[in-house]
């Protein structure tokens, strides 16, 4: 299978329509990727489904893309996966061992990873452009999550949780779950 991957410092590039750069690679899960690549020469997205299927891409790898240049390639024939940031390199890694855990790879505005960012943009999703009384301290929220130890934080007990492999530890108290990573994997934990 043919991957394309748009790049910028060794990451994947934030938005596809504007990218110059794209990693091109061979890949065969279990097999090294074989690496090439391309200028993307015309910055006008009606040009770019033409290009990637030039290059004999079966998959598109990137974090945003345009809702009309994501419909003419897919047209073209030619998977998406969107929403995806993070390290050219561990993605490429992660495709060879047979395919991307959306944990892992998830760009910041995608909906797995906004359900942690819960009323941070409250003011813009009920319709206002700034902050509600204009003075750049947010929403007023009576009863809603505290930061460390507010009115509806976890508490003190618990226990936190690797969701990649299961392993269990006693949550320490001002130490937030998501902040700590797993011993034996190195994956974020959860609360449990």
């Amino acid at each position: 299978m043919r991957i394309a991957i748009p790049i910028r410092r060794g990451r994947v590039s934030p938005v596809f329509d504007v990218a110059k750069r794209v990693l091109v690679a061979d890949v065969e899960p279990g097999a090294e990727p074989v690496y090439g690549r391309t200028w993307m020469t015309h910055v006008n997205g009606h040009v770019r489904p033409g290009q990637l299927v030039e290059m004999g891409v079966d998959l598109l790898v990137c974090d945003f893309i345009s809702s009309g240049l994501e419909e003419s390639i897919s047209s073209s024939g030619i998977r998406i996966i969107g929403q995806v940031c993070g390290s050219v390199r561990e993605i490429m890694k992660a495709l060879v061992l047979g395919g991307l855990d959306e944990g892992d790879f998830v760009s910041p505005g995608h909906p797995v990873r906004a359900s942690r960012y819960r009323g941070m943009s409250r003011g813009r999703r009920n319709g206002g452009t700034e902050m509600p009384r204009g003075d750049a301290t947010g929403p007023y929220r009576p009863g809603g999550r505290g930061r460390r130890g507010g009115p509806l934080s976890a508490g003190p007990g618990g226990t936190c949780v690797c969701p990649k492999c299961g392993f269990e530890k006693p949550h320490a108290t001002g130490s937030p779950c998501q902040e700590t990573s797993c011993p034996e994997c190195g994956t974020r934990m959860m609360r449990k």
